[in-house]
């Protein structure tokens, strides 16, 4: 359920020039030029050759306990439908994982403007892909 071990891998990856992981490629393909994603697993940007929205899902979820104002222009992004897609690595609708909204990544507040505004688009791999309503 967590991302570490492909953080890290993508990392060394990125640090030596090499390729990302297959599935961090395999949804960075699914990304035209121009369009904008919400990843929580850092290394679709490594993939996509991009700078991070989010770099750590769960210092977001860290800030919104001791500054939320900090957290509301993404959450401003989510709700105006800004990303044209989302790749999380637990399921949204899942209601029985809201401990992973709560206690690791992202925080509740997040997880509800996302709940809002994105729809489930099937999954890739270990990814849960949505895009906006």
């Amino acid at each position: 359920r967590t991302v570490g071990f492909d953080v890290r891998a993508a990392v060394a990856a990125a640090s030596t020039g090499g390729p990302a992981t297959r599935a961090a490629l395999a949804a960075a393909a699914l990304v035209k030029p121009g369009e904008q994603v919400l990843a929580e697993d850092p290394a679709i940007y490594v993939a996509l050759r991009r700078q991070p929205v989010v770099m750590d899902p769960f210092m977001v979820m860290r800030l919104e306990r001791v500054r939320p104002q900090l957290v509301d222009p993404l959450i401003a992004r989510i709700s105006d439908r800004r990303f044209d897609l989302v790749v999380l690595v637990v399921e949204l609708d899942d209601r029985s994982l809201d401990f992973w909204w709560n206690d690791f990544h992202y925080g509740p507040r997040v997880a509800a403007a996302l709940r809002n505004s994105y729809r489930a688009d099937g999954t890739l791999g270990r990814y849960f892909l949505y895009r906006p309503r």
